[in-house]
């Protein structure tokens, strides 16, 4: 880890953070729904908290990933974006709506995911000088 930037450090811990962070508030509210029987990925609603739960969870993975360093934490990055990219599409998809101002809320999963990634690809570039 000593070969890596301090605001790649830093970018690190904040998707660990900001993902424990995500994954607190949206497990009980998925748990909650679901046992009041009202949790259907039917529903745009419930399907943006899943993919949002998607997201925070992989990249909690990649971030310890990263830390940790693992080898392969750059091809997780990338990997990372593949399925929220996939399943915001999809859900776009099925439920027959677009993603206009009213609803641009939707595609925040995917935007945190893509700003992460571009910004993992420009710190990991600038090596502290010693």
């Amino acid at each position: 880890m000593g070969k890596k930037s301090v605001g790649f450090k830093i970018l690190c811990w904040s998707e660990i953070i900001i993902s424990l962070r995500v994954l607190l508030f949206s497990i009980p509210v998925m748990i909650n729904k679901y046992s009041a029987g009202s949790f259907s990925l039917s529903n745009l609603e419930d399907q943006f908290i899943g993919i949002l739960s998607l997201t925070a969870l992989l990249y909690f993975i990649v971030g310890v990933m990263s830390l940790s360093g693992n080898k392969l934490w750059k091809a997780a990055y990338l990997l990372a974006v593949v399925p929220v990219v996939f399943f915001t599409l999809a859900s776009v998809k099925i439920s027959g709506q677009s993603l206009t101002a009213e609803n641009g809320y939707f595609a925040l999963p995917l935007l945190f995911s893509v700003i992460a990634t571009v910004f993992t690809g420009i710190l990991s570039g600038r090596k502290k000088s010693a």
